[in-house]
């Protein structure tokens, strides 16, 4: 696939070839050296325009996180002894014991990352079937609205909540309706 830069690059050496090196200069403005990079990649493709495509600009080796082992493993014994602790309350907990070892103690972004990099660490329901044999429990979808959904006349949707209130000792509900179309609300 031949992108549109390759193709304005492949304009720019035709030129020049045509009218020669300080007219290309002057009308592209563009480094002599950058003319003889381009010729080189098309030289070196086999003289095909694909040559000049960009290559990726990923870097071939990136940052890797390092944090200590006994961290690491201190973060996985806390979330097996709470199991889906969050990064926020986690951190406490590793401050003291990044204390007493004399260790650095990641920040809570940082416990959150370590965390997504170890898999979530997160222990779901075991069911059990009569034969003894483990299986995942499958979590139901709930039914929610759609994001793209519009309403589109009075009463094609509307919305209902709840709220419990306790004043002097006596149960008070409120209960709030809207209707979205008409933004018609009443509790």
């Amino acid at each position: 696939m031949i992108s549109e830069k390759a193709r304005k690059k492949m304009r720019v050496l035709v030129f020049w070839e045509k009218y020669g090196l300080e007219a290309t200069l002057e009308a592209f403005q563009l480094k002599r050296r950058t003319l003889f990079d381009w010729k080189k990649k098309f030289e070196d493709g086999g003289r095909k325009i694909e040559a000049l495509n960009d290559k990726s600009r990923v870097p071939q080796k990136k940052r890797v996180r390092e944090w200590n082992d006994k961290i690491i493993a201190e973060i996985k014994k806390l979330r097996w002894q709470h199991p889906n602790l969050g990064k926020d309350k986690l951190y406490p907990e590793l401050k003291i014991f990044c204390k007493e070892n004399n260790l650095e103690c990641p920040e809570i972004t940082t416990i959150g990352r370590i965390i997504k990099d170890l898999g979530g660490l997160r222990m779901f329901p075991q069911k059990v079937s009569h034969f003894g044999k483990v299986g995942k429990v499958k979590r139901t979808k709930k039914l929610r609205k759609p994001k793209d959904f519009k309403a589109l006349y009075p009463g094609h949707m509307v919305a209902l909540d709840s709220i419990e209130k306790r004043i002097e000792g006596n149960k008070r509900y409120i209960i709030t309706f809207e209707e979205i179309y008409t933004r018609f609300t009443f509790a």
